[in-house]
C-alpha cells in the first residue's frame, strides 16, 4: 500500500476511534480532506500536532491510540519529505 493510502487509513481509524462528530473528529477529518486533495503542506504539520493538543485540552477528550499514532506517521511523512519547507507532503 503506499504511503499516501496508509495515511488515509489511519486518519480513517482515528476519525472513528474518536466519534466522527466530536471536535476533535471533525478536526481530524478536515486534515484528511487536505490531505486526499494533497493540499497538506509541510508548514501544516506543526499546526496539526497543536491543534490535536488544543481540542484535546479544551474538550478534556482521551487520545485513542489510533490518534498517536497518527500524529507519529504525519510527523515522519513530513520529515521524510522536507518538512518545514513548504513542500507538499506526499
Amino acid at each position: 500500500m503506499s504511503p499516501k493510502k496508509d495515511l488515509l487509513n489511519q486518519f480513517t481509524l482515528a476519525i472513528n476511534d474518536v466519534d466522527r462528530d466530536s471536535e476533535l473528529g471533525v478536526f481530524l477529518r478536515t486534515y484528511q480532506e487536505k490531505l486526499a486533495k494533497n493540499q497538506l503542506k509541510g508548514l501544516e504539520i506543526p499546526r496539526f500536532t497543536d491543534g490535536i493538543s488544543k481540542v484535546v485540552r479544551k474538550s478534556h477528550q482521551g487520545v485513542p491510540t489510533s490518534v498517536t499514532k497518527l500524529i507519529s506517521m504525519v510527523n515522519r511523512r513530513g520529515i521524510l519529505n522536507g518538512f518545514g519547507l513548504g513542500l507538499r507532503m506526499l
